[in-house]
C-alpha cells in the first residue's frame, strides 16, 4: 500500500535531521520533491491521501510545537519551496496551475490559526492605542509660544524654540544649529519662510535612513526669520553660553528638570488640554502633529514625521510614539486608524522577524 512510500519517506528525512532538530532547507526540498513525484506528469494513485499524510508528518515532526507566527512562516515556505518544485517538473502551464491550488488547498496552516494571529494583533493594538488626545486650543498654544521668541527670560525663549521647531531639549540648548532654508534658481534666491535648515540631530542610529550628522529642512510654526532670531539672541546670552558649554549629565540631571517646571508655568500652559501631562517631550509630538496638519503634503503620518523629525522612513517604533494628539475631531479618527494600522504592521515585522530568525538559524544540535 502507498502507506509504504510515506513511511520510507518519513524514515529518510528522519535521517536527514539526525543531528538536527529540523532541517528546514532539506525538508521543505525533500517535501517539494515528493509532491511533485506525486503529481507530475500524471496524477499519483491515492495522491491527494498520500500529500495530506505527507504534510502530517512534516507539521508533526516539525512546525506543531512552534508558535503561531513561526507556523505561519514554516507553511509559507513549504508552500512556495512546492509552488517552485512545480515550475521546473510542470511545464503545461494551465495543468501546473490546477496542480498547484490542489496541492496549496492542502499544504496550509489552518485557517484558525491565522485567525488567532490577527486576533493577538488586534487586542494588542487596543491595548497599547489609546485614544488621541484632542487639543481645540492649539492655535492659541502656537501664538502664545510665538510670543515667548522675544521673551527676555531665554528659558522661555528656548521653551518657545523647542514648540516651534519640535527639536530636542539638548538640541535646542547645546547640539543643533538653526539656518535659513535659501532656494536659488535661475532668477534669484527665495529665502523660505516657513522652513529652516536643521543640523545636530540627536538620539538616532547613525544609519543612512536617518538623519543624524545631516543638515534638513524642518518647517517651524512661526516665521522662520523670527524663530532664527531668537535662537541666535538665546545662544548668545549669558544662560545660552551656560547651556551651551554644560557636561552632559549637568544638562540632562539639573536643567532639564528646571525646564520642565517651567514649561509647567510658562504662559502657554493654560491653552494645554486639561488633565494631561505638559512635558518637553510632548512639545515634540504636539509639534509634527500641527506640522502635519499644516504642511504634510498628500501622505500619512508616519513618512511625514519620519522626515521632519529626523528618523528612518520604515521606523514605526518611533511614529507611533510621537502620535499623541489631534487637532481636530475629524483628525482623531484618521489618526486613531493610522495609529491601528502601524501597530499592526509593526508586530507582524516583529512577529517575522523572530521567525525568520529561528528558521534560518543553524539548528545543529551540540
Amino acid at each position: 500500500m502507498y502507506t509504504n512510500d510515506i513511511l520510507a519517506w518519513s524514515a529518510d528525512m528522519q535521517g536527514i535531521s539526525a543531528m538536527s532538530r529540523f532541517a528546514l532547507k532539506e525538508e521543505t526540498e525533500a517535501f517539494a520533491a515528493e509532491v511533485a513525484k506525486l503529481t507530475v506528469p500524471r496524477y499519483a494513485s491515492h495522491w491527494r491521501d498520500r500529500v495530506e499524510r505527507l504534510w502530517d508528518d512534516v507539521w508533526k515532526r516539525g512546525i506543531e510545537e512552534r508558535t503561531a507566527s513561526t507556523q505561519k512562516l514554516y507553511a509559507s515556505k513549504f508552500r512556495t519551496a512546492v509552488r517552485n518544485a512545480l515550475e521546473e517538473e510542470e511545464q503545461r502551464t494551465k495543468r501546473r496551475q490546477r496542480v498547484e491550488a490542489a496541492v496549496l488547498s492542502i499544504v496550509r496552516i489552518d485557517p484558525a490559526i491565522t485567525a488567532k494571529l490577527q486576533e493577538d494583533y488586534q487586542a494588542k493594538v487596543k491595548a497599547e492605542n489609546a485614544d488621541l488626545v484632542l487639543v481645540p486650543e492649539w492655535e492659541w498654544l502656537v501664538k502664545t509660544f510665538e510670543a515667548m521668541l522675544e521673551d527676555d527670560d531665554m528659558e522661555l525663549r528656548a521653551l518657545a524654540i523647542m514648540a516651534l521647531t519640535g527639536r530636542r531639549f539638548a538640541e535646542v540648548l547645546q547640539a543643533g544649529e538653526f539656518e535659513p532654508f535659501v532656494e536659488h534658481s535661475s532668477s534669484g534666491t527665495v529665502r523660505q519662510k516657513w522652513l529652516l535648515k536643521f543640523s545636530g540631530q540627536l538620539k538616532t542610529k547613525s544609519g543612512p535612513e536617518t538623519m543624524f550628522g545631516k543638515s534638513y529642512a524642518i518647517p517651524t510654526l512661526a516665521p522662520a526669520r523670527d524663530v532664527l532670531s531668537a535662537f541666535r539672541g538665546m545662544r548668545a546670552s549669558a544662560a545660552g553660553r551656560i547651556w551651551k558649554s554644560a557636561p552632559e549629565r549637568q544638562l540632562s540631571t539639573t536643567f532639564n528638570p528646571d525646564f520642565n517646571r517651567k514649561l509647567r508655568t510658562c504662559p502657554a500652559a493654560k491653552f494645554w488640554p486639561k488633565d494631561q501631562p505638559l512635558s518637553l517631550k510632548e512639545l515634540r509630538a504636539l509639534y509634527a502633529e500641527i506640522a502635519y496638519v499644516n504642511f504634510a503634503p498628500r501622505t500619512t503620518r508616519a513618512p511625514f514625521y519620519a522626515r521632519i523629525l529626523g528618523h528612518g522612513d520604515e521606523d514605526l517604533t518611533t511614529a507611533l510614539s510621537y502620535m499623541r494628539y489631534s487637532l481636530s475631531r475629524q483628525a482623531m479618527k484618521e489618526g486613531q486608524e493610522e495609529m491601528n494600522r502601524l501597530t499592526l504592521l509593526r508586530e507582524k515585522r516583529r512577529e517575522d522577524a523572530i521567525a525568520a530568525k529561528q528558521a534560518d538559524e543553524d539548528l545543529i544540535e551540540p
